[in-house]
């Protein structure tokens, strides 16, 4: 084709491209003027271009039809936001189009839910020309077969409280992460200059994997409103051209650029405080540079927006995710770095059990346990106990075995077993023990004082417990000081861990009071009120010599018997009168 006919169909269509290029910048004008922010929310209500895109969704997408659900739906606030789509525009956008090339330039956005559905949602963002420029969730992964790439057309988000195994097959992301998508310029052999088109972000219900009948639950998006983005893709094939002499191309500022600057890929742990990163600044561009750092950073750690210093202590373990660093000026020119954060599993040492409470009791033999075994840390861990044990038991080193005898009473005390490793992180475990005093406990009938017999038979009574359970049996006797004045019944009582019938009744459960009679024995002598004492003295069987009450000291209580005896008074006759005198 000769140079005046190419002018001549150009020509011929100017008025036809006037028209069109005064339609896009009207076009252009509404859309920056309805408030072209980084971030989008769906209308209430579908715009006109929504619904002429509804031929691409699939059949009973958004038909609002609630069918039964086995799932539990997470109950929605009554103040929370209404159901939408949350977008925010990231590189790759001037004057509000997002901008592509053929020769495989890309443009990005992020989509999040604006509120917690109630199942899962599908996320697509289709082209309306694919040929020019195709969306796509480019994601990066390890696993056995090494690193590599997975594109995906669509994003299922999910509510905060399901499975991700529930969830339709693809890639599944909690409702309000927010997730990056590229749309990338395609390339075609035509000279067809730059070509608009658009990407339409929609929502609907989705189908759970598996399920059977194949229905789409209410999530409460299956009526929200689509998002139609704007692109234009740049045109690298050369058309015929004019020989009078191209314009000189208007000067422009260059955009900004990171230079020679990088980021390290990051390894972070879990509970640990990482070494602060200062992200760099970029230099050139129009105007004051604005810095974004997509997606968002693991839970703990938080950058400075004055500075770009992260710092912080990630609170959970993260897998190798990628990370994009963006400068972008006054006229959405961008520079952008990427680097990797890895954040390994917390490697402390802990216990997968903890110790029970003890109950120990004074002079008898414990049984002897296990302190547990601590796991992971680095290298062998060291031991300690603290405070120390009561006297009588130890621990073995090596073994952790803890034995022994109390030898005193010991009020309840907390201990704290901790386990350290070679890089001094610890594990503890706490528990209690405490160690009972043994010994005889007597309640008098009378109060203070003696206990009173008499010789008339009067008797006094009193009450036997322990202090503390024996192993298994303690022996207690009971005897008079003076079997002439007092007499005591029983003579023994055997207590025992739990109560037991006996013929003689002398049998009781350690801790229930046993009562003991003392009786006044009368006789002839006219001595008065006599004191006595009866005494008791605890013993363990010859077959449990470790009852713990071997050593328990004896309990004496006073007593008086009153007499009843009364002196005989002989009266000597007057002697006669006058009757000499006894020689």
């Amino acid at each position: 084709m000769s140079a005046y006919h190419y002018r001549r169909r150009r020509g011929g269509s100017l008025l036809a491209a006037a028209l069109f290029v005064a339609v896009f910048l009207a076009i252009a004008f509404v859309l920056n003027a309805a408030g072209d922010a980084p971030a989008l929310a769906a209308p209430a209500s579908a715009p006109a271009a929504a619904e002429d895109l509804r031929a691409l969704l699939p059949a009973g997408a958004g038909d609002g039809v609630p069918h039964p659900d086995p799932h539990p739906a997470p109950r929605r606030p009554a103040a929370q936001t209404a159901p939408g789509l949350t977008i925010v525009k990231e590189s790759g956008w001037r004057d509000g189009r997002g901008r592509t090339t053929e020769a495989g330039g890309t443009a990005s956005f992020t989509v999040r839910l604006a509120t917690q559905p109630d199942h899962f949602v599908l996320v697509q963002f289709p082209s309306s020309d694919p040929g020019e420029g195709d969306a796509k969730v480019i994601w990066y992964i390890t696993d056995h077969t090494g690193n590599r790439t997975v594109k995906h057309p669509h994003i299922v988000f999910k509510p905060t409280n399901y499975e991700v195994s529930d969830a339709p097959t693809g890639l599944v992301r909690n409702w309000n992460q927010a997730t990056r998508v590229t749309v990338t310029g395609q390339d075609d052999t035509g000279d067809d200059g730059n070509v608009d088109y658009t990407v339409t972000v929609r929502a609907e219900c989705s189908i759970v994997r598996n399920s059977n009948p194949e229905v789409r639950h209410n999530c409460g998006y299956g009526s929200v409103a689509s998002v139609i983005l704007p692109f234009t893709n740049a045109d690298d094939d050369p058309g015929e051209v004019s020989p009078s002499p191209a314009p000189s191309p208007a000067p422009q500022t260059a955009g900004p650029s990171f230079g020679a600057a990088s980021i390290d890929d990051q390894s972070w742990t879990e509970n640990a405080a990482i070494t602060a990163l200062t992200l760099p600044e970029a230099t050139g561009g129009s105007g004051s540079l604005t810095y974004t750092l997509s997606p968002d950073l693991p839970d703990g750690v938080s950058r400075d927006a004055a500075n770009h210093r992260l710092t912080g202590a990630p609170t959970a373990s993260q897998t190798r995710t990628q990370y994009t660093w963006t400068a972008t000026d006054a006229n959405d020119a961008t520079a952008q770095l990427q680097f990797h954060i890895t954040v390994a599993p917390d490697p402390s040492p802990s216990f997968a059990a903890g110790v029970p409470e003890q109950q120990w009791v004074q002079n008898v033999p414990i049984t002897s346990f296990y302190l547990p075994e601590a796991s992971g840390g680095s290298g062998s861990p060291t031991y300690t106990l603290s405070p120390a044990l009561p006297g009588g038991v130890s621990r073995n080193a090596a073994t952790r075995l803890v034995a022994g005898t109390p030898t005193a009473a010991m009020a309840r005390t907390k201990y704290t077993w901790t386990a350290t490793d070679t890089e001094g992180r610890t594990a503890t475990a706490q528990f209690h023990i405490a160690v009972a005093a043994t010994g005889i406990i007597v309640s008098k009938s009378w109060g203070s004082g003696r206990g009173p017999t008499s010789e008339d038979g009067g008797a006094a009574t009193f009450t036997v417990r322990l202090s503390a359970m024996p192993a298994p049996n303690a022996i207690v006797s009971i005897s008079s000081g003076d079997n002439t004045e007092g007499s005591v019944a029983p003579s023994q009582i055997n207590f025992l861990e739990t109560a037991e019938d006996s013929p003689d009744g002398s049998v009781s459960a350690w801790n229930s009071p046993y009562t003991v009679t003392v009786t006044g024995l009368d006789d002839d002598a006219v001595d008065g009120a006599v004191n006595y004492a009866v005494t008791l003295s605890a013993a363990c069987e010859s077959l449990t010599p470790n009852c713990g009450y071997a050593s328990v000291p004896s309990v004496t209580i006073g007593m008086t018997n009153a007499d009843n005896d009364v002196a005989e008074i002989s009266v000597a006759p007057d002697p006669a009168p006058n009757s000499p005198p006894a020689i």
